[in-house]
Formats: structure tokens, sequence, C-alpha cells
């Protein structure tokens, strides 16, 4: 089943410097904000071009059954 929106997710793991376990997922917009302030107030980042393109470059499209835990995907 498609979904019409595009979500894309980040991963604090994916920082190991950063010790955190936390995953956003949704829309581009929505993981760019989320992960802007959550790396501002949790783990002391500034909120600088430089920091937003890092996020940007860690942001991975969401497969379908990260979308939708407990379902099958055919």
């Amino acid at each position: 089943m498609a979904n019409s929106v595009n979500r894309k997710a980040i991963d604090c793991r994916d920082f190991p410097e950063s010790k955190c376990s936390l995953r956003f997922s949704g829309t581009e917009e929505e993981v760019m904000k989320a992960g802007t302030e959550h790396g501002v107030s949790a783990h002391g980042y500034q909120d600088t071009p430089e920091f937003r393109n890092k996020l940007k470059g860690a942001l991975k499209d969401e497969r379908e059954e990260e979308q939708r835990p407990g379902q099958q995907v055919a």
C-alpha cells in the first residue's frame, strides 16, 4: 500500500556522540523542525545552517513497515 506522503526519518543513533536513542519520523519539514529543536535542547547544538545541513544529510526515507508498526507489508 503506497503512502501519499513521502515520510522521512532521522535517528539519533546515527550520531554516536549523542548517546541518544530517539528517532523522529514524519514529513521532511516535521522531522527537520523536531530534530533541530531536539538537537538544540537536548544535545547543546546551535541552530545554524551548518547544523541543519548535517540533519538534512542524515534524513532517510522511511520504509512503509516502519510507518505502521505491527502491520505486514505485502
